[in-house]
């Protein structure tokens, strides 16, 4: 029987669970059939000790590190692709904070007037989208309420076909109950307090940046130390 490691791996605060075949399977095979690594084919990460004499232990041990949480981001590339000397917090995050203070910024400098004018098109277009889908919401209740008349005249054949007729109402029932259903028509927000509101969640928007990007650090850290203990392990 192959011997099975589990692996762990968290990765943006989610923990996965990994099952991998550990490769010396094929060693545990050998002395049964008498074949080269037992008729076991070599996985992605085995196959050079078939391939190069020459494999060591430290190229291998490197190579099943991208198997592990630290090396996550690797995942897509080629095996030929090596672990860099350290990882780098995405650019994104950092670009992210810059935009929210920025857009606070924006905020933070607007007068009654800029506020008058920039809620009145967010109403607009807000009202806009609530009476088209209104329109869309009432054109199709009106196609299922037609088929629902339709399905309650149908004669059936058989009494066996009742049960049919009861499914076909059940279906529309089904859509019929949120199709009825008018979601509240947006309101004019005054400018004040439009502006103050912006301002709270412009606030908030930079707060979540800069922790995204303080986690992202930190996780960043703890895998460039994981793998500088693993180089230092396997170079003393």
């Amino acid at each position: 029987m192959p011997f099975i490691v589990w692996v762990t791996r968290r990765t943006h605060g989610l923990t996965q669970l990994f099952l991998a075949q550990n490769a010396c399977a094929g060693v545990s095979n050998l002395a049964q059939s008498g074949k080269p690594n037992g008729g076991q084919m070599p996985t992605g990460y085995t196959h050079k000790i078939d391939d190069d004499p020459n494999f060591t232990f430290e190229q291998f041990a490197m190579g099943c590190a991208r198997a592990m949480g630290a090396c996550v981001d690797m995942r897509d590339e080629p095996g030929s692709a090596e672990i860099p000397k350290a990882f780098e917090v995405p650019a994104w995050y950092a670009s992210g904070v810059r935009q929210a203070e920025a857009h606070l910024r924006e905020v933070e400098g607007m007068t009654v007037q800029d506020a008058t004018k920039a809620s009145a098109g967010e109403h607009f277009a807000a009202h806009e989208g609530w009476e088209r889908r209104r329109r869309d919401r009432l054109a199709t209740l009106e196609r299922y309420r037609s088929m629902a008349i339709l399905v309650e005249a149908w004669k059936v054949p058989t009494p066996d076909h009742e049960g049919l007729k009861r499914f076909m109402l059940e279906q529309l029932n089904l859509c019929l109950g949120p199709l009825r259903y008018e979601s509240e028509e947006p309101k004019v927000v005054p400018p004040g307090l439009w502006l103050v509101r912006k301002r709270k969640a412009a606030g908030r928007a930079v707060v979540s940046a800069k922790e995204s990007l303080e986690r992202m650090t930190e996780l960043v850290a703890g895998r460039n130390k994981w793998i500088a203990d693993l180089r230092a392990s396997l170079t003393a």
